[in-house]
């Protein structure tokens, strides 16, 4: 009898850490500071001004691809707000928003930051230097497959050809 028990307290406790909270078919979710108005409305920013993902400071950049990895840059902008601080909005290939200080400090994040089995990037939220690349380089050809691991965009065409690219979009070679 004190096995059977010892069985069933086995696979209870198996069940409720395989099921845990916030795991669904999306992957489980990074510990992240979320937004709590920081991030001010496109109205109230003060002299903004977009950025090309190159022109992102390298510290943003190498901490999205260290604290965030699996998530690809997309655009960002600079803004101040009414008291001169300077700020730096950073869009992301899940749609999301990190904000970071002038500093480069990161502050808060707006969105949906899951890693898992979901890790596909629809082809409109891939770089535009990625973009530009496949229609000159690849025309006709549709994309299968991308994902963004290790500070890198992988992606796979519906001919089977395998192509890199950085982060910042610029082609690598074959992966």
């Amino acid at each position: 009898m004190k096995l059977s028990q010892l069985l069933f307290a086995l696979v209870l406790v198996s069940f409720t850490v395989g099921c845990g909270e916030g795991d669904d078919e999306y992957g489980t979710p990074i510990d992240i500071k979320m937004c709590n108005g920081e991030i001010m409305l496109g109205s109230d920013r003060i002299d903004e001004q977009l950025l090309n993902i190159e022109d992102i400071p390298l510290d943003i950049r190498n901490y999205v691809a260290s604290e965030l990895a699996g998530f690809g840059l997309v655009s960002g902008s600079t803004y101040q707000n009414q008291a001169n601080e300077t700020f730096y909005l950073i869009q992301l290939n899940n749609n999301g928003q990190l904000l970071f200080d002038e500093s480069h400090l990161f502050v808060c994040a707006e969105g949906d930051y899951q890693t898992g089995e979901d890790d596909d990037i629809p082809y409109d939220q891939l770089p535009q230097k990625i973009k530009d690349y496949l229609e000159e380089n690849y025309p006709g050809i549709g994309l299968d497959e991308a994902e963004f691991e290790d500070g890198e965009y992988e992606l796979e065409l519906d001919n089977g050809v395998e192509l890199c690219f950085d982060q910042l979009g610029n082609f690598i070679g074959n992966c």
